[in-house]
């Protein structure tokens, strides 16, 4: 599925970027009425198990700025 997102995702943690993609794409699953990506993020979790980064989104400080 491809769609003009329309943003741009920044970040100083390679996981936790990858962490929110998979956010907005699980979103966008959801109102397309597809079910979420879980198992082929598995590299998520082993990322943060080896201290790459984060890819707890309570622990990632989004900030996110709309400009018009």
């Amino acid at each position: 599925m491809v769609w003009p997102y329309g943003g741009i995702i920044l970040g100083i943690d390679p996981v936790a970027v990858d962490r929110v993609c998979l956010e907005i794409i699980n979103e966008k699953r959801k109102y397309e009425g597809k079910s979420a990506i879980k198992q082929e993020a598995k590299q998520l979790q082993v990322s943060e198990e080896l201290g790459i980064g984060t890819s707890n989104l309570n622990n990632i400080d989004l900030v996110e700025i709309e400009l018009r």
